[in-house]
C-alpha cells in the first residue's frame, strides 16, 4: 500500500414501485463497495447517501442519480453506476490495486506449470481417435 487513499461517495434515492420502496441504489452501492474493497483494500472508503439525507454531500445543480464523487469530485452524474469508471478515477489519484494474494500467485504458477507440461497430440492422433 502506498499511503494514498480515496473517499467514494455514492448518492442515490429509494425507488417507488408497486411493491413499495426499493433500495436499489443502496444495494448497488453495497455491491460496488465490495468490489472496491477487494481491489484496493482499506485504501478506498465507499459511503452511500440517500439524496435527502442531511449528511449527503453537496451536489451540482444539474445532478442526476446516481451521483458518484471521488474525493468530492463528481465522477458519475446519472446513468449507470460503473465500477470501472470509478476505479480509473481512483487510480489517477495514485491509489493502486493490492498485490495478488499469495494463493492467487501460487495458483497462477501451478496453472502455468500444467500448461507448459501438457503435450498436445499430433493432428493424426486426433483423426485416429475419431475413427476408433
Amino acid at each position: 500500500m502506498n499511503g494514498t487513499r480515496a473517499a467514494v461517495a455514492i448518492v442515490g434515492a429509494p425507488i417507488a414501485c408497486a411493491e413499495g420502496m426499493k433500495e436499489t441504489w443502496r444495494e448497488l452501492a453495497r455491491w460496488a463497495a465490495g468490489q472496491m474493497h477487494t481491489r484496493y483494500g482499506d485504501q478506498v472508503e465507499v459511503s452511500y447517501f440517500d439524496l435527502f439525507d442531511p449528511a449527503c454531500p453537496h451536489l451540482p445543480p444539474d445532478a442526476q442519480l446516481p451521483v458518484v464523487l471521488v474525493n468530492d469530485q463528481v465522477v458519475i452524474n446519472g446513468g449507470k453506476l460503473s465500477v470501472p469508471v470509478i476505479c480509473r478515477h481512483v487510480e489517477t489519484l495514485g491509489v493502486r490495486p493490492m498485490a495478488a494474494k499469495p494463493f492467487e500467485a501460487e495458483f497462477r504458477s501451478l496453472a502455468a506449470s500444467v500448461l507448459a507440461a501438457a503435450t498436445p497430440l499430433p493432428i493424426h492422433a486426433h483423426k485416429e481417435m475419431n475413427h476408433a
